[in-house]
């Protein structure tokens, strides 16, 4: 392949302004998503801690939502298991030091 061939095809594979445009509306809506995903992260893991709810449901049910709008499409699913884990935890060392504060 010659290089006028090669930088050719390699032009073809750029993205487009309309493709870089677009990508960067749909992780500003994403990460719109993620904010309130995080909330609800902490949310169930409250109920977790309080026994109204069981940790492996809750951990289904979110990763449901995040790929039902499209979360793990855009930050991909160790990122998403991530938040969820650190949700978990962070609550869980919040009751801990609140048991020894009191």
């Amino acid at each position: 392949m010659s290089m006028l061939e090669h930088r050719r095809n390699e032009e073809d594979t750029r993205p487009t302004r309309t493709k870089i445009e677009l990508i960067a509306t749909k992780r500003a809506i994403a990460i719109g998503k993620l904010v309130e995903f995080e909330r609800q992260c902490m949310r169930l893991a409250h109920l977790i801690a309080e026994g109204g709810i069981d940790r492996a449901d809750a951990a289904d049910g979110l990763f449901d939502a995040a790929e039902a709008n499209g979360l793990i499409e855009v930050h991909g699913q160790d990122h998403i298991q991530l938040r969820v884990a650190s949700a978990f935890e962070l609550v869980g060392l919040e009751l801990a030091f609140k048991g020894r504060a009191t």
